[in-house]
């Protein structure tokens, strides 16, 4: 299967170019720099490159628009037969609501130039590429994940974090992501999909099961009910709970008496 995947240097990306033994485009690597390597459409393009930068302003916009729309664009113009777009469970507005993938959605609505973008290259990608798969995944784990409030949590001693306590996450696994991709392409299904556990955790809950010491801020984060029931149908994964993903996580990448940056990691096909 030949691939290409964007924003290889962390995270997703990194997971997903080895899953697939994909072309790798990132900032070192420019897609200009690969397209003399690419003869024939490919089978897929699974974009996850993004800035996820939270202060744009006038002075930075160009670029972060260059980053989160136009990249797209240019993307989408390689040849290929099904585009991946990795989304963002961001898309939708931050309530209690439970949210599905046929909710109309308004970016008035939106909180942050973030997610405001990965709507608009929904749209884009819905309107210009006829064989599509758009996932709107939740907070994801894997041997490259950056250190989110969890591993923080999870690694560091008496971690000073921006988010309450109560803030409330759902947790996936890169290795389903990649799973979940594998299927649909092999069995050509389309469409927009939430990836999502079965439910969701606070923080304050993680600290105390795992007995961390942790300083919480301010800024409240909540997400609502994420509604996963077409992913799950295809990858039942999907259905385990979030303190079952942190397990999964636990046993596979973290030392719990060492630090994130002597992780060791092993992918699995």
């Amino acid at each position: 299967m030949d691939v290409l995947v964007t924003g290889t240097r962390s995270g997703l990306g990194r997971y997903l170019a080895e899953f697939f033994g994909a072309i790798c485009v990132s900032r070192e690597k420019p897609v200009e720099l690969v397209l003399n390597s690419i003869n024939k459409p490919l089978d897929a393009i699974i974009h996850c490159a993004a800035n996820n930068l939270r202060d744009v302003s006038s002075r930075n916009l160009a670029a972060y628009l260059d980053d989160n729309i136009f990249l797209t664009e240019k993307i989408i113009r390689i040849p290929h037969r099904v585009f991946v777009l990795v989304s963002t469970i961001g898309v939708y507005p931050p309530s209690d609501a439970v949210h599905t993938e046929d909710d109309e959605l308004w970016i008035d609505n939106l909180n942050g130039a973030y997610n405001i973008t990965k709507l608009m290259s929904e749209a884009i990608v819905r309107d210009r590429c006829p064989h599509h798969l758009i996932l709107r995944p939740t907070a994801m784990l894997g041997p490259y994940s950056r250190a989110s409030s969890l591993i923080r949590i999870l690694t560091e001693e008496n971690s000073q974090l921006t988010l309450t306590g109560n803030s409330e996450f759902n947790y996936i696994l890169h290795k389903d992501v990649a799973r979940f991709i594998r299927t649909c392409l092999q069995k050509q299904i389309l469409g927009t999909f939430n990836l999502a556990s079965a439910d969701k955790v606070r923080l304050d809950e993680i600290m105390c099961h795992y007995q961390r010491r942790a300083y919480f801020g301010s800024y409240h984060y909540q997400i609502g009910t994420i509604d996963n029931s077409k992913a799950k149908a295809i990858w039942s994964a999907f259905g385990k709970k979030s303190e079952t993903i942190i397990e999964e996580y636990i046993d596979a990448f973290l030392n719990m008496s060492q630090t994130s940056a002597s992780r060791t990691t092993t992918l699995e096909p």
